[in-house]
């Protein structure tokens, strides 16, 4: 394919984007078509066609040059507010070693210093800890 001319031969309906077919659509009631559709650029395209739509204003976007999209002021949406992020919640407070399960204790352990083996179980575990609480 040999690219000659920088003009787009297709029609209106075919030139448009995914978001203006959209836009179209949902200005003449066409609740078939909408942004989430699953629908392919195509069946719009037919759907529209076959409900008589085919007027549709698509700025001059030449063949093989890139030129950036340029929104008009009241497309462009400030970005949604910025949530802050909680902290994460610390551990109870006072769970008493024997209510612990082998992650907690691993990371109690961490938590004051005292070495670990691989081979550790639970019991031995709780003997490390001493059997205290966690707030003592």
């Amino acid at each position: 394919m040999q690219l000659l001319r920088i003009d787009d031969p297709r029609d209106p309906l075919n030139k448009a984007s995914r978001f203006e077919l959209c836009a179209l659509a949902k200005h003449h009631g066409i609740a078939e078509i909408t942004y989430g559709s699953p629908l392919q650029l195509p069946d719009m395209v037919r759907i529209l066609r076959e409900r008589g739509v085919t007027s549709i204003t698509i700025p001059d976007r030449p063949l093989g040059v890139y030129k950036p999209v340029v929104y008009n002021a009241d497309d462009v949406r400030p970005p949604p507010a910025v949530l802050p992020v909680e902290p994460a919640k610390p551990e109870p407070v006072g769970k008493a070693v024997s209510d612990m399960n082998m992650t907690e204790m691993r990371k109690e352990c961490k938590a004051r210093g005292i070495k670990m083996e691989r081979t550790d179980n639970l019991n031995s575990l709780r003997d490390k800890l001493g059997g205290q609480s966690h707030a003592a």
